[in-house]
């Protein structure tokens, strides 16, 4: 079974011997570099064969991932812990971009594109008002998404809805839809607090901008 998400990737593979063993770190090793662009982070949940067996297979020595191994059959007691440790670790990535991004000038933002976009602004003047424009929107509503996946709703939504007024005024469906979905999602997080349960995060003393969930 394997899951990958926007900014974290997990890998939950099983093998039984050193060949099974190189190609899930390969395809893992691969999966990374195809989600280079999103990727923040990574760990690979290998399962090898019952302790009771005696082999000790090595990863491959161009496997650079973090490897979290346990024995088939094995409790795994420690595995809740790891997750939470990488959570944790994706959470402050989040946070120091959210806070470089917020920090840039607004008027030497850079215009995001999905990967479909390239191709539609080739040529075009990005300079102009209209793009320009466009530029503020998309960076406002990317701030959006990082603070809201840095557990700080209340300004994602405040972020959401200036991107909208932006978005809608230059007529930029597909980024102001995302705008819309956005203010949404950090609407419920905000209208049901307790709907799922949240870790306490420890900020860092130079990071004390917002308090996340």
């Amino acid at each position: 079974m394997f899951t990958i998400i926007a900014n974290g990737g997990s890998s939950l593979r099983k093998y039984d011997t050193q060949t099974e063993l190189n190609e899930l770190c390969r395809v893992h090793e691969s999966l990374k570099v195809k989600y280079a662009s999103t990727l923040y982070d990574s760990r690979c949940v290998l399962i090898g064969p019952p302790e009771s067996e005696p082999s000790n297979f090595p990863t491959p020595s161009n496997f650079k991932a973090r490897a979290l191994r346990y024995h088939d059959g094995e409790a795994c007691v420690q595995l809740e812990g790891q997750i939470t440790e990488f959570l944790s670790s994706l959470f402050w990535v989040l946070e120091s971009k959210r806070l470089e991004r917020s920090r840039e000038k607004v008027d030497k933002v850079s215009l995001l594109l999905a990967p479909f976009e390239k191709k539609d602004f080739v040529g075009l003047d990005l300079e102009s008002r209209v793009n320009r424009k466009r530029c503020i929107g998309r960076m406002t509503k990317h701030l959006g998404d990082l603070s809201l996946q840095a557990g700080l709703p209340v300004e994602a939504l405040s972020h959401y809805s200036s991107a909208v007024d932006i978005l809608k005024a230059v007529n930029d469906w597909l980024w102001l839809g995302s705008a819309y979905e956005g203010l949404c999602a950090a609407s419920v997080v905000i209208m049901y607090p307790n709907s799922s349960k949240s870790y306490p995060l420890q900020r860092n003393s130079s990071l004390q901008e917002g308090r996340p969930r």
